[in-house]
């Protein structure tokens, strides 16, 4: 019964996964998810179990932003998909904190400051972006002091502090160490040791 229940929640999954790849084939390799959204989402909340600042961070509820664009299809779609894989997995608590996920359409950098500060935003999540520079919105996450995860491999490069890629056929946590700090997080040498340090 056991293995019945997880072939049709990987069958789920690849569906998913494929009708976001036969909707969004043309987007550049820039935007690439290389990992698929809702195991994405649960690596995510495994990895802040090991920030050591969580509590700190978290106060009364996690409040986690999706950082999304609604004129932009596959950031819109990814958008969709991230809730409802939260759903899926009844994603209501981390670590004891109760969670609280919200969207934001952006579509200017400048509006990510406002959006933190009005929502009381703890994490962002960053979803595949046009005509925003991802520079400018780690800028204002680092100096807010909110951690930013994004399923975006090439987005590290601009300042992310948590994302994912593949490598040998299984998902890497990729942490640049550096700019998490910034960001207010001291992750576990548990956690460092398994992922591949971007400084």
């Amino acid at each position: 019964m056991k293995q019945s229940y997880h072939k049709k929640t990987l069958a789920k999954r690849l569906i998913r996964w494929a009708c976001l790849l036969l909707l969004f084939g043309q987007v550049g390799r820039a935007q690439e998810m290389p990992v698929p959204l809702d195991l994405q989402l649960q690596l995510f909340t495994k990895i802040l179990t090991f920030d050591k600042n969580l509590e700190q961070r978290g106060g009364d509820t996690l409040r986690i932003a999706v950082i999304y664009q609604n004129l932009y299809r596959y950031s819109a779609n990814t958008r969709e998909v991230f809730f409802s894989a939260a759903d899926e997995m009844k994603l209501q608590w981390i670590s004891g904190f109760p969670v609280r996920i919200l969207a934001c359409d952006l579509r200017a950098a400048a509006e990510l400051r406002e959006f933190i500060l009005d929502h009381n935003i703890d994490i962002i999540y960053i979803a595949p972006l046009r005509a925003v520079p991802v520079d400018a919105l780690t800028d204002i996450s680092r100096d807010l002091g909110v951690l930013s995860f994004t399923g975006v491999t090439d987005y590290m490069k601009h300042g992310v502090s948590v994302g994912l890629d593949i490598k040998d056929d299984r998902p890497k946590i990729l942490v640049n160490q550096n700019n998490a700090r910034q960001e207010g997080t001291d992750f576990s040498s548990r956690l460092l040791h398994l992922a591949k340090i971007i400084n």
